[in-house]
Protein backbone atom coordinates (compact mmCIF):
# COMPACT_ATOMS: atom_id res chain seq x y z
CA UNK A 1 0.00 0.00 0.00
CA UNK A 2 1.65 3.34 -0.72
CA UNK A 3 0.04 6.63 0.95
CA UNK A 4 0.00 9.41 -1.51
CA UNK A 5 -0.60 13.01 0.08
CA UNK A 6 -2.93 15.14 -2.34
CA UNK A 7 -3.73 18.86 -1.62
CA UNK A 8 -6.37 21.06 -2.88
CA UNK A 9 -7.19 24.39 -2.44
CA UNK A 10 -10.24 26.31 -2.52
CA UNK A 11 -13.09 28.62 -1.19
CA UNK A 12 -16.86 28.52 -1.09
CA UNK A 13 -17.63 28.87 -5.07
CA UNK A 14 -15.66 25.61 -5.61
CA UNK A 15 -16.92 23.42 -3.36
CA UNK A 16 -19.16 21.42 -5.89
CA UNK A 17 -16.47 21.09 -8.43
CA UNK A 18 -14.22 19.99 -5.72
CA UNK A 19 -16.56 16.99 -4.33
CA UNK A 20 -16.38 15.79 -8.24
CA UNK A 21 -12.56 16.23 -8.08
CA UNK A 22 -12.32 13.58 -5.21
CA UNK A 23 -14.74 11.64 -5.56
CA UNK A 24 -13.21 10.82 -9.22
CA UNK A 25 -9.85 10.30 -7.07
CA UNK A 26 -11.16 7.94 -4.79
CA UNK A 27 -13.20 5.59 -7.57
CA UNK A 28 -10.15 5.66 -9.67
CA UNK A 29 -7.63 4.71 -7.28
CA UNK A 30 -6.00 1.13 -7.59
CA UNK A 31 -6.54 -1.23 -4.44
CA UNK A 32 -2.85 -0.70 -3.73
CA UNK A 33 -2.77 3.58 -3.22
CA UNK A 34 -4.52 5.28 -0.19
CA UNK A 35 -4.63 9.02 -0.47
CA UNK A 36 -4.30 11.25 2.28
CA UNK A 37 -6.42 14.15 0.96
CA UNK A 38 -5.50 17.63 2.37
CA UNK A 39 -8.51 20.60 1.38
CA UNK A 40 -6.82 24.35 2.10
CA UNK A 41 -10.45 26.03 2.46
CA UNK A 42 -10.60 30.00 2.91
CA UNK A 43 -13.22 30.37 5.00
CA UNK A 44 -15.20 28.87 8.04
CA UNK A 45 -15.42 24.95 7.71
CA UNK A 46 -18.86 24.72 8.02
CA UNK A 47 -21.20 21.42 7.45
CA UNK A 48 -21.45 22.30 3.64
CA UNK A 49 -17.41 22.29 3.60
CA UNK A 50 -17.55 18.98 5.33
CA UNK A 51 -19.76 17.43 2.97
CA UNK A 52 -16.68 16.88 1.16
CA UNK A 53 -15.43 14.05 3.37
CA UNK A 54 -18.95 11.91 2.16
CA UNK A 55 -16.10 11.01 -0.47
CA UNK A 56 -13.85 8.97 1.92
CA UNK A 57 -16.79 7.75 4.08
CA UNK A 58 -16.12 3.65 4.27
CA UNK A 59 -12.73 4.26 2.46
CA UNK A 60 -8.94 3.27 3.50
CA UNK A 61 -8.15 6.72 2.51
CA UNK A 62 -7.86 9.55 4.89
CA UNK A 63 -9.16 13.82 4.70
CA UNK A 64 -7.94 16.79 6.61
CA UNK A 65 -10.00 20.13 5.92
CA UNK A 66 -7.72 23.14 7.52
CA UNK A 67 -9.10 26.57 7.84
CA UNK A 68 -6.39 28.41 6.02
CA UNK A 69 -8.21 32.13 5.48
CA UNK A 70 -6.16 33.38 8.52
CA UNK A 71 -3.04 32.39 7.46
CA UNK A 72 -0.20 34.96 6.64
CA UNK A 73 0.75 35.16 3.32
CA UNK A 74 1.53 37.84 0.94
CA UNK A 75 -1.36 38.63 -1.53
CA UNK A 76 0.31 41.66 -4.26
CA UNK A 77 -3.00 40.86 -6.80
CA UNK A 78 -6.35 39.36 -7.24
CA UNK A 79 -8.64 38.83 -9.55
CA UNK A 80 -12.35 37.25 -9.78
CA UNK A 81 -10.91 34.31 -11.60
CA UNK A 82 -7.75 34.37 -9.58
CA UNK A 83 -8.65 35.35 -5.73
CA UNK A 84 -6.52 34.52 -2.76
CA UNK A 85 -6.72 31.22 -2.37
CA UNK A 86 -4.50 30.67 -5.89
CA UNK A 87 -1.39 31.69 -4.08
CA UNK A 88 -1.53 29.14 -1.06
CA UNK A 89 -0.05 26.53 -2.81
CA UNK A 90 3.62 28.67 -3.06
CA UNK A 91 3.30 28.07 0.97
CA UNK A 92 2.43 24.41 1.02
CA UNK A 93 6.35 23.80 2.41
CA UNK A 94 5.08 25.65 5.37
CA UNK A 95 2.03 24.79 6.16
CA UNK A 96 2.42 20.75 5.25
CA UNK A 97 5.70 20.16 7.58
CA UNK A 98 4.82 16.51 7.63
CA UNK A 99 5.83 15.85 3.96
CA UNK A 100 8.95 15.86 1.89
CA UNK A 101 6.88 15.28 -1.11
CA UNK A 102 3.34 16.16 -1.97
CA UNK A 103 1.01 16.51 -5.40
CA UNK A 104 -1.06 19.19 -5.77
CA UNK A 105 -3.81 19.86 -8.32
CA UNK A 106 -6.84 21.99 -8.75
CA UNK A 107 -10.20 20.78 -8.80
CA UNK A 108 -11.42 21.90 -12.21
CA UNK A 109 -10.27 18.17 -13.12
CA UNK A 110 -11.71 14.80 -13.46
CA UNK A 111 -9.75 11.77 -12.54
CA UNK A 112 -9.57 8.88 -14.70
CA UNK A 113 -7.09 6.73 -13.44
CA UNK A 114 -4.56 6.25 -10.49
CA UNK A 115 -1.43 8.46 -9.39
CA UNK A 116 0.99 6.26 -7.60
CA UNK A 117 3.13 6.22 -11.19
CA UNK A 118 3.51 10.12 -11.15
CA UNK A 119 3.93 10.53 -6.94
CA UNK A 120 6.88 8.14 -7.98
CA UNK A 121 8.30 10.20 -9.97
CA UNK A 122 12.25 10.68 -9.57
CA UNK A 123 12.19 14.26 -8.26
CA UNK A 124 15.69 14.70 -6.08
CA UNK A 125 17.14 18.47 -7.31
CA UNK A 126 14.34 19.31 -9.00
CA UNK A 127 12.00 21.93 -6.66
CA UNK A 128 8.76 20.45 -8.66
CA UNK A 129 7.38 17.91 -11.69
CA UNK A 130 5.13 19.54 -13.99
CA UNK A 131 3.57 19.22 -17.91
CA UNK A 132 4.67 21.46 -20.19
CA UNK A 133 1.65 24.19 -21.42
CA UNK A 134 4.24 26.47 -23.63
CA UNK A 135 7.40 26.56 -25.36
CA UNK A 136 8.96 29.68 -23.58
CA UNK A 137 9.80 32.55 -25.88
CA UNK A 138 8.61 36.09 -26.96
CA UNK A 139 5.87 34.77 -29.39
CA UNK A 140 3.69 32.62 -26.10
CA UNK A 141 0.47 32.52 -27.52
CA UNK A 142 -1.50 31.99 -24.22
CA UNK A 143 1.16 32.90 -21.39
CA UNK A 144 2.64 35.48 -20.99
CA UNK A 145 6.55 35.95 -21.36
CA UNK A 146 9.45 36.80 -18.73
CA UNK A 147 12.79 36.96 -20.39
CA UNK A 148 13.61 36.33 -16.23
CA UNK A 149 12.09 32.43 -16.81
CA UNK A 150 15.13 30.66 -18.12
CA UNK A 151 13.07 27.35 -18.39
CA UNK A 152 13.05 25.86 -21.80
CA UNK A 153 9.11 25.84 -20.94
CA UNK A 154 5.93 27.63 -19.59
CA UNK A 155 4.76 25.00 -16.88
CA UNK A 156 1.15 24.62 -16.13
CA UNK A 157 1.09 24.77 -12.03
CA UNK A 158 -2.59 23.50 -11.81
CA UNK A 159 -0.84 19.85 -11.46
CA UNK A 160 2.23 19.47 -10.09
CA UNK A 161 4.58 17.12 -8.00
CA UNK A 162 5.88 19.33 -5.29
CA UNK A 163 9.68 18.66 -3.52
CA UNK A 164 8.86 19.96 -0.46
CA UNK A 165 11.97 19.00 1.02
CA UNK A 166 13.85 20.64 -1.48
CA UNK A 167 11.80 23.74 -1.50
CA UNK A 168 12.47 24.20 2.84
CA UNK A 169 15.94 23.66 1.70
CA UNK A 170 16.59 26.18 -1.10
CA UNK A 171 14.05 29.12 0.75
CA UNK A 172 11.47 28.40 -1.72
CA UNK A 173 9.09 30.39 0.24
CA UNK A 174 11.66 33.59 0.98
CA UNK A 175 12.05 33.42 -3.51
CA UNK A 176 8.34 33.77 -4.11
CA UNK A 177 7.90 36.39 -1.92
CA UNK A 178 10.32 38.18 -2.98
CA UNK A 179 9.11 37.70 -7.07
CA UNK A 180 5.59 38.13 -5.42
CA UNK A 181 6.48 41.87 -5.00
CA UNK A 182 8.78 42.01 -7.53
CA UNK A 183 6.71 41.10 -10.77
CA UNK A 184 3.02 42.23 -8.53
CA UNK A 185 2.59 44.66 -11.36
CA UNK A 186 2.74 42.22 -14.40
CA UNK A 187 1.41 39.28 -12.99
CA UNK A 188 -1.29 37.69 -15.29
CA UNK A 189 -1.55 34.46 -14.49
CA UNK A 190 -0.73 34.54 -10.95
CA UNK A 191 0.88 31.79 -9.20
CA UNK A 192 1.56 29.75 -12.39
CA UNK A 193 3.99 32.72 -13.21
CA UNK A 194 5.49 32.98 -9.59
CA UNK A 195 5.99 28.89 -9.73
CA UNK A 196 7.82 28.77 -13.09
CA UNK A 197 9.79 31.72 -12.10
CA UNK A 198 11.01 30.75 -8.37
CA UNK A 199 11.88 27.09 -9.48
CA UNK A 200 15.35 26.60 -10.28
CA UNK A 201 14.80 23.24 -11.92
CA UNK A 202 11.14 22.04 -12.74
CA UNK A 203 10.61 18.50 -14.51
CA UNK A 204 8.75 17.61 -17.39
CA UNK A 205 5.57 15.20 -16.66
CA UNK A 206 3.83 13.59 -19.47
CA UNK A 207 0.14 15.30 -20.96
CA UNK A 208 -2.01 13.02 -19.21
CA UNK A 209 -1.45 14.37 -16.52
CA UNK A 210 -2.85 18.10 -17.41
CA UNK A 211 -5.21 16.68 -20.65
CA UNK A 212 -7.25 19.94 -21.84
CA UNK A 213 -10.92 19.30 -21.86
CA UNK A 214 -10.64 20.67 -25.50
CA UNK A 215 -8.18 17.78 -26.74
CA UNK A 216 -10.23 15.02 -24.74
CA UNK A 217 -13.41 15.84 -26.49
CA UNK A 218 -12.44 16.63 -29.48
CA UNK A 219 -12.41 13.67 -32.38
CA UNK A 220 -9.89 16.17 -34.82
CA UNK A 221 -7.92 17.38 -31.94
CA UNK A 222 -5.97 19.58 -34.70
CA UNK A 223 -9.40 21.74 -35.23
CA UNK A 224 -9.24 22.50 -31.44
CA UNK A 225 -8.04 26.63 -30.31
CA UNK A 226 -5.21 24.67 -27.81
CA UNK A 227 -3.83 22.22 -30.91
CA UNK A 228 -2.21 25.60 -32.38
CA UNK A 229 0.16 26.26 -29.55
CA UNK A 230 0.28 22.79 -28.42
CA UNK A 231 1.64 21.77 -31.44
CA UNK A 232 4.65 23.89 -30.79
CA UNK A 233 5.91 21.75 -27.88
CA UNK A 234 4.30 17.90 -28.78
CA UNK A 235 3.88 16.05 -32.16
CA UNK A 236 0.31 15.32 -33.21
CA UNK A 237 1.27 11.37 -32.59
CA UNK A 238 2.20 12.26 -28.82
CA UNK A 239 -1.18 14.64 -28.44
CA UNK A 240 -3.15 11.46 -29.51
CA UNK A 241 -1.45 8.86 -27.68
CA UNK A 242 -1.25 10.87 -24.19
CA UNK A 243 -5.41 11.87 -25.26
CA UNK A 244 -5.73 7.87 -24.93
CA UNK A 245 -3.62 7.50 -21.93
CA UNK A 246 -5.24 10.27 -20.07
CA UNK A 247 -4.90 10.36 -16.67
CA UNK A 248 -6.83 13.77 -15.79
CA UNK A 249 -8.94 15.78 -17.89
CA UNK A 250 -8.27 19.36 -16.62
CA UNK A 251 -11.28 22.11 -17.60
CA UNK A 252 -8.38 25.33 -17.91
CA UNK A 253 -9.85 28.25 -18.95
CA UNK A 254 -12.76 29.37 -20.44
CA UNK A 255 -14.22 26.99 -22.40
CA UNK A 256 -17.94 28.58 -24.84
CA UNK A 257 -19.46 30.74 -23.62
CA UNK A 258 -20.83 29.26 -20.23
CA UNK A 259 -17.78 28.47 -18.77
CA UNK A 260 -16.68 25.59 -16.65
CA UNK A 261 -18.15 22.10 -17.27
CA UNK A 262 -20.09 22.17 -14.17
CA UNK A 263 -21.84 25.09 -14.62
CA UNK A 264 -22.73 24.02 -18.62
CA UNK A 265 -26.71 23.18 -19.68
CA UNK A 266 -25.15 20.20 -21.81
CA UNK A 267 -21.95 18.83 -19.72
CA UNK A 268 -20.12 15.88 -21.43
CA UNK A 269 -21.48 12.50 -19.99
CA UNK A 270 -18.57 11.22 -18.39
CA UNK A 271 -18.55 14.92 -16.13
CA UNK A 272 -22.40 14.38 -15.56
CA UNK A 273 -22.36 11.26 -14.37
CA UNK A 274 -20.13 12.70 -11.23
CA UNK A 275 -22.22 15.89 -11.30
CA UNK A 276 -25.38 13.35 -10.23
CA UNK A 277 -23.44 12.12 -7.15
CA UNK A 278 -23.63 15.33 -5.72
CA UNK A 279 -25.14 15.73 -2.40
CA UNK A 280 -28.17 17.76 -2.86
CA UNK A 281 -26.77 21.44 -0.74
CA UNK A 282 -23.69 21.31 -3.15
CA UNK A 283 -26.32 20.25 -6.13
CA UNK A 284 -28.37 23.29 -5.01
CA UNK A 285 -25.30 25.76 -4.79
CA UNK A 286 -24.26 24.43 -8.29
CA UNK A 287 -27.48 24.74 -10.00
CA UNK A 288 -27.36 28.52 -8.27
CA UNK A 289 -24.11 29.68 -10.03
CA UNK A 290 -24.97 27.61 -12.90
CA UNK A 291 -28.53 29.88 -13.47
CA UNK A 292 -26.62 33.11 -11.97
CA UNK A 293 -23.62 32.52 -15.13
CA UNK A 294 -26.46 31.27 -17.88
CA UNK A 295 -27.97 34.68 -16.71
CA UNK A 296 -25.20 37.01 -16.97
CA UNK A 297 -24.27 35.41 -20.50
CA UNK A 298 -27.60 35.93 -21.58
CA UNK A 299 -27.90 39.46 -20.61
CA UNK A 300 -24.41 40.31 -22.36
CA UNK A 301 -25.86 39.19 -25.48
CA UNK A 302 -29.19 41.20 -25.18
CA UNK A 303 -26.86 44.24 -24.79
CA UNK A 304 -24.91 43.14 -27.54
CA UNK A 305 -27.86 42.87 -29.84
CA UNK A 306 -29.93 46.07 -28.12
CA UNK A 307 -25.98 48.52 -28.83
CA UNK A 308 -26.30 46.96 -32.48
CA UNK A 309 -29.80 48.13 -33.48
CA UNK A 310 -29.39 51.08 -31.96
CA UNK A 311 -26.13 52.02 -33.07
Amino acid sequence: MINIPIVFTIDYKFLPPAYIAIDSLIKNADDTTKYDIHVLYNGVIDKKVNLLKRNIKGTRHNMVIHDVSKLQIFVPKTTKCWPNIVYIRLYLPQILKQYNKVIYSDVDVLFLGDLADVYNTEINGYMWAGVAAEKNSPYVLMHQYYNENHHEYIYWSGFMVMNLDEMRKNNWIEICNKNLLKYSNRLYMFDLEIMNLSAEKIKRLPFRYVCLQAIYDSCDIKCTQEYMWLSKVYSYKELEYEKKKAIIVHYAGKVGRIGKVWLKINPPQYYAFYMKQLPLELKLQNNVQRINKNMRELAKILLDIFNIKHN
